[in-house]
């Protein structure tokens, strides 16, 4: 079974393809709607903190 943070890594992988795949059709530079759609994911509750070792 996958842990919570293996899925959280798919889910992740998997919105950055389709976010790239969708910016062609909508016009906008992938980048620049990969931010926004981050920073609408920042305010999203319940998705756990990503702590990385500075090592």
């Amino acid at each position: 079974m996958l842990d919570e943070g293996a899925i959280l890594a798919v889910a992740a992988v998997l919105i950055i393809v389709a976010v790239s795949l969708l910016a062609p059709r909508v016009g906008v530079a992938a980048p620049i709607l990969l931010v926004v759609v981050g920073l609408i994911g920042s305010f999203i509750p319940g998705i756990p903190q990503v702590a990385i070792s500075p090592e």
